[in-house]
């Protein structure tokens, strides 16, 4: 009888061993080679790159789990989600989005002296009495207390706060096009990392009767998240997998969650090759454009800039009414120019909200999820252009108030502070936006400092 070291099986199990291990070595690697080439960029305003959807998420996800296991100087981590408002479609400079206007700003306040509730409030209406007003409406006794003649006091800041962080440390996870869905699972992703989260509402998302719409934009952000997909989950985004592509997202789900280079093989394959090979390659063949990546009702959005994948991108600009000149503020456009643009949004904003939808069934999903983990967060609905809507009369505002305190009622149901940037006068004004709901960015750090004022005291403190 042959040594066992030269029977055919036992040779087999050698050299799958050393398979194994060779590539458990070259995943290490490659890993530590991304991380430390990322990991200065996730803390420097680092929003996702323009035109690669949101392939490096995997990646910006597991490094906020790693700053918060190793948080030593206390700062709270706030997570921000959202869609091209939030991402910053048209603000050139990243530390002018909501996120970063809004850390830079809290971070500057908690190092003055305290102010009364009563200075907050002065300083936080000096747009106009409209705006005052919603403001007062929006703050509610969750922010600042009540605001009407009585003698001045200090901001009542909750027990739970007595042990203030130093700083706030905000991360921007929006993208273009992201839907209520996207956001839920990002984050049920980050729901042990994040102290805190705020969330923008996308207004003209909730249109049922908007035939372009997905129930989810990146269809596969499930799975490489590692997260599950309950049945009622899957019932609404209308799952259309067989049984083998089930088996081949668990697959997927189980090699995502131990393969780094697996996990995060679109950021790779976007950083060597400029996108996906599957993508490179349906470029080639206009033919096979889109095969095997419309797994939720043929209408979703490869996570991995694949064919497709600029849907977000494309709805930023169709809501934009993008003319050629998107350099150019929506003031310094022509009059009919600023026309198409109005018609085009009234008609994504003149609907009423369905129940049933798949919006309102997320966003329902979403509120459990951070009720469940005594998680704070703010939601809100992102500016619009109100004083170019209001000029050219063409959209009527009943409908949208209505949608408004539907969504709030909702929200404020779970116990969690909503407000809406769009009541009165608004919160950024006209000559800071480039369209009707992308700001420049002067609007973006308007909309931050907004975002401060009504999250005192819930979200962040003076010291």
């Amino acid at each position: 009888m042959p040594p066992r070291s030269e029977l055919p099986a036992f040779r087999v199990i050698r050299r799958l061993a050393f398979a194994l291990i060779f590539f458990a070595l070259i995943d290490i690697l490659v890993g530590r080679a991304v991380t430390r080439s990322m990991t200065p960029a996730f803390d420097s305003q680092y929003r996702f790159k323009s035109g690669t959807d949101i392939t490096s998420l995997r990646l910006y996800v597991d490094h906020i789990g790693q700053i918060h296991a190793n948080n030593t100087d206390n700062r709270k981590i706030v997570a921000f989600l959202g869609a091209s408002p939030t991402y910053g479609y048209r603000i050139k400079n990243a530390r002018n989005t909501y996120p970063y206007a809004f850390e830079s700003t809290v971070n500057t306040l908690m190092r003055k002296p305290e102010k009364t509730q009563k200075e907050v409030y002065r300083n936080a209406v000096q747009t106009g009495a409209e705006a005052a007003a919603d403001l007062k409406h929006n703050m509610g006794p969750r922010t600042i207390g009540d605001i009407d003649d009585k003698p001045d006091t200090k901001v009542v800041i909750p027990p739970a706060y007595n042990q203030s962080p130093k700083t706030i440390k905000a991360y921007n996870l929006a993208s273009n096009g992201q839907l209520v869905a996207d956001q839920y699972y990002i984050a049920k992703a980050l729901i042990g990392n994040a102290d805190a989260f705020v969330i923008q509402l996308n207004y003209h998302t909730f249109n049922p009767h908007d035939a372009n719409r997905p129930h989810i934009r990146y269809a596969d952000l499930p799975h490489r998240l590692g997260g599950p997909v309950s049945s009622g989950e899957a019932k609404t985004l209308g799952s259309t997998r067989t049984l083998d592509q089930r088996a081949n997202a668990t697959l997927s789900s189980a090699l995502s969650r131990y393969s780094f280079t697996f996990a995060q093989r679109d950021y790779i394959t976007s950083t060597v090759f400029g996108g996906s090979p599957k993508a490179l390659f349906a470029q080639l063949n206009p033919a096979t454009a889109g095969a095997g990546t419309d797994i939720v009702d043929g209408k979703t959005t490869p996570i991995n800039g694949g064919a497709g994948s600029s849907a977000g991108g494309a709805e930023a600009n169709a809501l934009a009414g993008d003319t050629g000149e998107s350099s150019k503020p929506f003031d310094s456009l022509s009059a009919a120019q600023k026309l198409l643009i109005i018609k085009r949004c009234s008609q994504l904003y003149d609907y009423k909200i369905d129940p049933n939808d798949s919006e309102i069934f997320f966003l329902k999903r979403l509120l459990a999820l951070l009720a469940e983990h005594k998680k704070r967060a703010f939601f809100f609905i992102a500016p619009l252009n109100v004083q170019a809507l209001d000029e050219y009369g063409i959209y009527s505002w009943d409908s949208y108030d209505a949608n408004s305190k539907t969504l709030r009622s909702i929200v404020e149901a779970q116990g969690f502070p909503f407000a809406d940037a769009n009541l009165g006068a608004g919160v950024v004004a006209a000559d800071q936006f480039f369209d009707i709901s992308h700001t420049t960015d002067a609007g973006g750090i308007a909309c931050g400092k907004w975002i401060t004022d009504l999250t005192a005291g819930y979200i962040w403190e003076r010291q």
